[in-house]
Parts: C-alpha cells; structure tokens; sequence
C-alpha cells in the first residue's frame, strides 16, 4: 500500500462480553509515521496506548517506485535541453523577425516621409530648378559640340585584306569635339585626329564639313581644327581652379556614335596625375560623369554651360564611374597659343625628375616629403648652368610652391623662354636659392 492510501483503522464496535479479551493491532504501514495511530479499545472500555509507526515504513514505501525517483533525475535535464534550443534555435530566429519588423516599419515611414516631402510645392519647384538647369545647359552647349570623324593611313601589306576590290588602306576613328570660336574653331583631343589624312565634322544641324588642322600639341592631346561655316554657336570659358570637389558637371559628346549624348555628374577630384603613361603635362579634373569612347574631346561643363574641361580619358575600356578631363585652364592656354601659333613652344629646365616619397628611402633626410626631386641634370642645359644638383629638391619655383614633381613641369611649362627665374631647392635638407635662366625645350621632346 503506498504512502498516499488512507489507512483503514479504528474501533470496530464494543465486543460482547462474552468474547474473549484480544488486543488491537494497527496494520504495519497503513499510517503516516507523523499520525498517531488511534488507541486500542479494551472490553471494558479502557484505552490502550498504541504502538508507534516506525519512520522507516514510509521510506520504504517510496522507495518501492522507481520510476517516480527517475522522473524526478531527468526533469532538469530535460528543462536544461530545452533551454538550450531555445537559445541556439528559437531565439535568433525571433530575434531576425523581430528585425526584419523594425526595418520594415522604419523604411515605410521614411517612404512615407518622402512622399509627403516630394509632395512639398517649396521642394518641388527646387527640383524642377535643378532639372530646368540640365535641359537649359544641354540647350546652350549642344548646338556647339560636334562629332568628329577621321581616316588615318596604314602601311599597305602583301595579302592586306580588300574591300570591293580595294586596298583597306586606312583605319578610321570617331570623337568629339567643341565649338570655341563662332569662326568656326574647334577644340578636341589630338588622339582623335592624330595623322589623320581627313577629318570630317558633323555638327548639330546635320552639315559635314571638312575640318582642317590648325595646330596641335601631343604633350597635352589637345588639337585646334577649323571649320568654314555660318551660323556658328560657340561656347565660353569658366576657370577650373574655381571649381570645388562636389560641384555639377555635364559631359557632353558622341559616345560610340551617338551624338549629342549628355551625362551628368560631379566633380570627384582635381589635381590627377600620372593618369595617361605617355603624356608629359597631366593635371587632369577626376568625375563621375559617364564618358566612353567617342566622348574623347567633347566638353566637360558647369551649370552655367561654360567650358571646365575637356573629356580625355577613362579608366578602363569603358565607363566605370571614373572620367578624366583636361582642366580649362590649361586647355584654354594651349588653345590660343595653338590658334595664335600653330604650335607649342615651351621653356625647358633639364632636369629628370621624381616623387620624393617615391625615390628618398627616409624623406626626413631630404628636410621635406614634398616637391621636386631631381634625379638627372642634362649637361649643358639650364639646370646644370645654375648650379643644381641630381639629389636637390625643388620646393618654390618663382615664388610658387612646388609639391609635386608636375607642379614644377607645368610652371616650368608656363614661363616664357628666356626669362631668368628664381628658384629654391633643399640640399640635404638646407634650403639654396638659384637662378636659372629657361631656354626652350628641344624640338624631339615636343
């Protein structure tokens, strides 16, 4: 019988006096051992006292289950279990819902927001200003740019493949191009019409002309052409070193035949060099307009629709967020010395120069991690004739900080021929003035 079951004990009713007396015996295991049992009635009525239940008798009556022992072992085994998946299983995966429930309800209340701030006539008409200004530069500028096609000749070859019974004996190329002149004068990239026999112009209005060269100066890839022609747009000038990173820019040109295409961007940086391996003079303005092939000398504009640039290069074969244009400042001094000229002449130091974080091991031991190192002095040359040295650092140039090794290219670059000019360079870290008078550069390295 187990420890729950109620014992079954007690008086059985008052014996007749003729039975003999027997004493009550309480049934072993049937009570609690914390319950008395009840007293034993004698045949005259006298209470006996009963005999205690010993504690013994309810442990082993626990101990008769097994199972409930076993129960009782693995319960917090279980629980632990239990907790456990709930940690690595259940709880990420709430905590996900729960995120994902945050997110949506944060992004439709920025939605929201939007929609009712688009809706806004004050923002409205701010966003048809800046729309208004895309189509009105597009209006000004498109008449000006053209497209420009050119034949260039190639060395026929025995077995050189034919076309209609002909030698194929030239390769042609496509590029743009700006009208800077009503006269009829244009600015491109000289790589658009390099050793091109003919060059053909198509402008806005559907005419082709002829162009002819008027100038051109491959150590900046500009060229000057001219076209005869009435009815002429031309486009002004803005001065690039007032752009600021940030500012709107517009691409204009012919990408892969397409005339007249416009992009638009900002400017992304200014100042960048070493961009094209094979050109001297690099000062290049970076931005995220879409240039591609064919875009190769149509202008670079601001809001204004005035000339910033002169798209030149990519990097890559295609567009891939980086286009590079020739600043205007210079553009627009080769373009009058081209026009007034038919050539560049320009003022020659002789010197091989490098960066100095490039070639000095410890730039601390030059007095400077900054402008010009000389590596090479041609002998004979101005460099040579005013005292300096392969391992001096130029650092000012008439006045004018030099940083870069093409800070000093372009200012050399810009200084008339002739003209004596005061020069400062580090020697071991201590500064020394020269002076040298520039001669012009030899005509091989033009």
């Amino acid at each position: 019988m187990s420890e729950l079951s109620s014992p079954m004990n007690g008086p059985r009713g008052e014996e007749s006096p003729a039975d003999p007396p027997r004493e009550s015996v309480p049934l072993q295991g049937a009570v609690p051992a914390e319950v008395p049992a009840p007293a034993a009635i004698t045949p005259a009525g006298t209470p006996v006292a009963p005999k205690p239940v010993p504690a013994s008798a309810t442990a082993s009556s626990s101990a008769a289950d097994p199972s409930s022992s076993s129960l009782r072992h693995l319960t917090p085994v279980l629980l632990f279990a239990a907790l456990v998946f709930s940690v690595v299983y259940v709880a990420p995966h709430v905590a996900r819902e729960i995120q994902y429930a945050i997110t949506a309800g944060d992004l439709r209340a920025k939605s929201d927001l939007a929609r009712e701030r688009l809706g806004d006539p004050a923002l409205q008409s701010k966003l048809a200003a800046t729309s208004e200004a895309f189509r009105l530069v597009a209006m000004s500028v498109g008449p000006a740019v053209v497209q420009i096609h050119s034949e260039r000749p190639i060395a026929a070859a025995p077995g050189a493949r034919t076309v209609a019974g002909k030698s194929e004996e030239h390769t042609v190329g496509d590029g743009s191009g700006v009208i800077v002149d009503a006269a009829g004068y244009i600015l491109t990239n000289n790589h658009v019409i390099n050793q091109a026999n003919l060059i053909d112009v198509r402008l806005s209005d559907g005419r082709t002309l002829q162009a002819t060269v008027v100038g051109t100066d491959a150590l900046t890839d500009l060229a000057v052409l001219k076209i005869d022609a009435s009815g002429l747009v031309s486009v002004p000038w803005a001065a690039s070193d007032s752009l600021e990173v940030g500012d709107w820019v517009l691409a204009l040109g012919s990408p892969f035949g397409l005339d007249r295409s416009v992009t638009a961007g900002i400017l992304s940086a200014k100042g960048r060099r070493r961009v094209v391996d094979d050109l001297p003079y690099q000062d290049f303005l970076q931005t995220d307009a879409a240039v591609n092939p064919g875009n190769s000398g149509g202008p670079l504009v601001d809001l204004q629709g005035r000339i910033v640039g002169i798209n030149t290069a990519i990097l890559g074969k295609t567009y891939q967020g980086v286009s590079f244009a020739i600043p205007s400042d210079m553009a627009k001094g080769v373009y009058e010395r081209l026009k007034a000229e038919g050539q560049i002449r320009r003022a020659w130091l002789g010197v091989a120069l490098d960066e100095v974080a490039r070639r000095a091991g410890d730039p601390s031991k030059l007095g400077t991690s900054e402008g010009a190192l000389i590596v090479q002095v041609h002998p004979g040359q101005p460099a040579d004739k005013a005292g300096l040295q392969s391992g001096d650092v130029v650092v000012k140039w008439k006045g004018l900080p030099i940083r870069h090794p093409m800070d000093l290219k372009l200012r050399v670059a810009e200084t008339p021929i002739t003209e004596k000019v005061e020069v400062v360079a580090l020697r071991n870290g201590e500064p020394k003035t020269f002076e040298v008078t520039v001669s012009e550069r030899p005509a091989e390295l033009r």
